[in-house]
């Protein structure tokens, strides 16, 4: 079986040898320079190879830089800090993190009338305010292990299920899936956002499942393919390239709904080429640009005039059905409560074990 690492450097990794030209490092940045930055990694080889070559294809005097990348959270202090004067010119970041960044002043409107391509986008993919769009949408729900588990799962329910008991797998709220679980737990609960207190009781009853809680992909990931995780929360790109990679693992879709996790692309403030980032951003919500990009990450696309085909449209967010099977997290409660809940997360999940 080839190895994690292998198949998706093969997938991601385009011959650079021709393009090498585009990539600089950030410094004097020209009028027909777009500099975006990323958490860098699989997204910029991905982009770079679906997105940036294409349209500059089509534009022979744009030079498209990559910044150094920086998870979301580094980015929004980075933009703060700058007041306007980061260089960089496009933002991609998860919902959650667009938020404060929005709060922040951190980011510009897009012009509706440049980006034509988000009257074709679908719901919950866009942001009140003329902010950007999402370019992809990822889902985190529950992956097994077909020839471990005994019995397929239905429920976010059966993460306390026995039959699990010692081979579940839980993000903590360091993690992007972990916040959304702790927000999709309060909300079934039918708690306010700040009234943690049943959230964190049923959350407490997970330690019952002597449970794998994770901090990092590549934990979980290494627990699937070795086959000492037989459940796990996780997100349906990182089930894709498990599944390439020959492991025989499977994501479901939970009879309550997929959890949705939209990743935007947005204006910085204090660019200086406002009118090429609003152009840049409508290339990447067309139809085919979001065709080539959805197979390139296994992430959906937003666009719903795109067209994908089996088996890449059963293994990610598409089309009016796929959508509306999503729950959309309140990015606005996890943003305020992220650090309560991690304080109450070690207290009372991790450390009472």
């Amino acid at each position: 079986m080839r190895s994690f690492m292998d198949i998706t450097m093969r997938r991601l990794s385009p011959a650079i040898s021709a393009t090498l030209s585009i990539l600089t490092i950030v410094g004097s940045v020209q009028a027909s320079e777009l500099v975006i930055m990323s958490s860098g990694g699989g997204f910029d080889e991905a982009m770079r190879k679906t997105v940036v070559e294409p349209f500059i294809a089509g534009h022979p005097d744009v030079t498209v830089i990559f910044a150094p990348p920086a998870y979301a959270a580094e980015q929004i202090v980075k933009f703060r800090a700058s007041q306007g004067r980061s260089g960089v010119d496009l933002s991609m970041v998860a919902g959650g993190w667009q938020i404060q960044a929005i709060n922040d002043g951190s980011y510009e409107n897009i012009d509706p009338a440049k980006v034509s391509n988000i009257a074709d986008l679908y719901p919950g993919t866009t942001m009140d305010g003329n902010y950007g769009p999402a370019i992809a949408m990822g889902r985190s729900g529950l992956a097994y292990l077909p020839a471990k588990a005994p019995k397929e799962p239905t429920s976010w329910e059966q993460l306390w299920d026995p039959a699990f008991k010692g081979h579940v797998a839980i993000p903590n709220p360091t993690h992007t899936a972990g916040l959304m679980l702790i927000d999709y737990i309060r909300r079934q609960n039918g708690d306010d956002c700040g009234d943690d207190d049943a959230t964190f009781a049923r959350l407490a009853q997970l330690k019952a499942q002597e449970p794998m809680f994770y901090n990092l992909a590549t934990q979980v990931r290494d627990g699937l393919a070795n086959g000492s995780i037989w459940l796990a929360v996780n997100f349906d790109s990182q089930i894709s390239l498990l599944v390439e990679a020959g492991v025989d693992v499977k994501f479901v879709v939970p009879t309550e709904g997929a959890l949705a996790n939209p990743m935007f692309l947005n204006i910085v403030k204090g660019t200086g080429n406002k009118d090429l980032a609003n152009e840049f951003i409508n290339y990447y919500i067309a139809p085919e640009t979001q065709k080539r990009w959805a197979q390139a990450v296994y992430y959906g696309p937003t666009n719903r005039l795109t067209k994908l085909e089996p088996p890449l449209a059963n293994s990610v967010a598409y089309g009016e059905a796929g959508y509306a099977a999503l729950k959309m997290p309140d990015w606005a409660c996890i943003q305020k409560s992220q650090s309560r809940w991690a304080d109450r997360w070690n207290r009372e999940v991790l450390e009472a074990r």
